[in-house]
């Protein structure tokens, strides 16, 4: 029985058991299972100690201990306050422990009476969620890929980013460029909006950040020197008081976006280029992605350490978004595969699912969660369940070549993408096209004649 008196099943108290140690866990800094470990062993002995390996199954809520063990682990978990800085373990017998020993006693007793009496496990929802997006309006005025968008917080704005130079901000109720900028020193190839809207960040190809005032009356930028090359991601933190940028000079690095200074040492671990970053709806997380195929999350409270997380992608990893609740993390890449992830624990949540035909430039959550949707080289648009993690319909062919930039509204209702063929393509859900339908020039891969090839291609 879980504590709110509902009645479950043996396998959903122990799922719910490592819910509950995660939050502990996220609550003193979420320390990885190596500190965990050390930390442990340090401190506490090593009578009843857990290796890495049953860690990981007891936060995924895949395994049960013993009551010896689980008072080990939880003492080691409250060695750090809720800073993150270490501090003394709870005593045996404390009273912050008399809550986790109820609860093993609990989950014990319904591990008992499943042995004596097996329940066949509830049936997953097999029907998806409905979804229909079709085609809307095509903003044009780029005349190379297009990279990088996103909406501004209101909705009323879009920004995008192209290999022509051009950084435009575009009122989405007229269709029309409200702003422009270009820089001397290459085209930008990230770009956020600051979570107040009214500030613009991007990244360029020579090393350069930029933040945009888009209500000054004549552009004001403030620059962020500290890369050497190419940025390919930037990530506003959900209170706009710090930015995560990172590209082809392997660190990650924070900034102070009150006074533009960088914070601290970059953060290193990922050999080669960094693709993706995003900083979790929480401000607590950063998470990465790039060249050497791994995920990690950084702690942003602490700064030390990642976690990496276990047998990810077989090739770069190009896009990665956390959940709106922050529970779930996206990921996709050069391998063509779609991963979730779940947060608190570490661990996938699901097959990686597999449907484009070629890398996985771009995905994006719907913001209320329930649809994701992903954008690769083979230029489709492909839908998917969160909740029962399967495709919906059939994929949108969206562009006349691959797709690099996919965003929700945040209402939801409309879709933006933006791709090789330097067009800006809005989807608006209920719209008359619909997955799987098209018109039969974006069928046949017939090219616009006033787009100009491009010149230069990202990962």
């Amino acid at each position: 029985m879980l504590e709110s008196g509902t009645y479950v099943t043996y396998e959903e108290a122990l799922r719910h058991f490592g819910q509950e140690l995660s939050e502990l866990r996220a609550q003193r800094g979420a320390p990885s299972f190596d500190r965990m470990r050390a930390r442990g062993l340090k401190v506490l002995g090593d009578a009843g100690a857990c290796s890495k390996g049953t860690m990981s199954k007891v936060f995924a809520g895949g395994q049960f201990i013993s009551l010896d063990k689980l008072i080990w682990l939880v003492r080691a978990v409250m060695s750090w306050d809720e800073y993150g800085e270490e501090c003394a373990p709870p005593g045996r017998r404390d009273e912050d422990l008399t809550p986790w020993r109820g609860r093993w006693q609990s989950l014990n007793a319904l591990r008992a009476q499943a042995r004596r009496h097996p329940v066949s496990p509830s049936p997953r929802p097999s029907e998806p969620r409905p979804v229909s997006f079709g085609r809307g309006d095509v903003l044009t005025g780029h005349d190379g890929p297009v990279v990088s968008l996103a909406f501004s917080p209101d909705g009323g704005r879009l920004v995008t980013a192209s290999e022509d130079g051009a950084v435009r901000l575009w009122n989405l109720a007229t269709h029309k460029v409200i702003g422009e900028i270009r820089t001397s020193d290459g085209p930008a190839l990230s770009v956020a909006f600051s979570p107040e809207g009214g500030r613009v960040v991007f990244g360029n190809r020579e090393g350069l950040v930029l933040m945009w005032d888009t209500a000054a009356p004549s552009p004001a930028f403030v620059g962020f020197k500290g890369h050497e090359a190419a940025v390919w991601a930037v990530s506003f933190s959900p209170d706009g008081r710090l930015l995560a940028t990172a590209g082809d000079d392997s660190g990650v690095r924070l900034w102070d976006v009150a006074t533009g200074t960088q914070i601290g040492e970059p953060l290193t671990g990922p050999a080669g280029s960094v693709w993706a970053l995003a900083i979790s709806p929480d401000g607590r997380l950063l998470a990465s992605g790039g060249e050497d195929t791994t995920v990690r999350l950084w702690n942003l409270t602490t700064r030390t350490g990642a976690d990496i997380l276990p047998a990810g992608h077989t090739a770069s990893v190009q896009a990665l978004a956390f959940s709106p609740d922050g529970t779930l993390l996206a990921t996709a890449g050069k391998d063509g595969t779609l991963r979730f992830w779940h947060v608190a624990t570490r661990t996938r949540s699901a097959e990686p699912l597999t449907g484009h035909a070629g890398s996985v430039y771009a995905l994006a959550f719907s913001p209320d969660g329930s649809l994701l949707v992903t954008a690769g080289k083979d230029g489709t648009l492909r839908f998917w369940d969160v909740a029962t993690r399967t495709p919906i319909g059939d994929p949108v062919i969206a562009h006349t070549g691959p797709v690099w930039a996919v965003a929700f509204s945040p209402g939801g209702r409309l879709l933006v993408t933006g791709g090789k063929d330097s067009s800006v393509r809005l989807w608006e859900e209920g719209a008359a096209v619909r997955p799987g339908e098209t018109d039969s020039s974006v069928a046949l891969g017939v090219p616009d004649p006033s787009v100009r090839p491009p010149t230069t291609t990202p990962p």
